[in-house]
């Protein structure tokens, strides 16, 4: 998933009972209607992924909780990353150095009894080498 919407619709309760209709998450970003990207390049990652296996990018978790757990880290992300922006680290010699900068998407991975598990494993660590591929540049 490339892109959270600023809305959570959970027309079934989760664990705790809470059903929710066109509830904003993200006060920040604005109304429900408002969706958030990922600074990845996802098209870029899925293109390399696609010489081995069957994957695609989406522009929609959903309401439920994909979406919500998504939206929750890209703003996490966002807070994280513009307060790295204000502070600066300093290494042992006091030279300024660059603070990571974090990032966020969701991946929607199926049951075993569609795919299995040494396949799935193998995705994880040719998406894991597409991604670190992706942010030495």
């Amino acid at each position: 998933e490339c892109c959270a919407a600023n809305e959570a619709t959970f027309r079934v309760p989760d664990v705790s009972g809470l059903t929710l209709t066109e509830e904003v998450i993200v006060p920040e970003w604005g109304p429900w209607t408002c969706r958030m990207f990922t600074a990845l390049d996802l098209k870029q990652v899925c293109a390399e992924l696609e010489k081995s296996h069957r994957v695609q990018v989406s522009d929609d978790a959903g309401r439920y909780l994909c979406n919500f757990i998504l939206a929750k880290s890209l703003r996490q992300c966002e807070i994280w990353n513009e307060s790295a922006t204000r502070e600066t680290i300093c290494d042992s010699q006091d030279a300024r150095q660059t603070p990571s900068k974090r990032f966020a998407f969701f991946l929607h991975v199926p049951p075993f009894a569609k795919i299995g598990e040494t396949e799935q494993r193998a995705f994880v660590n040719d998406l894991i080498q597409a991604l670190t591929s992706q942010l030495k540049d």
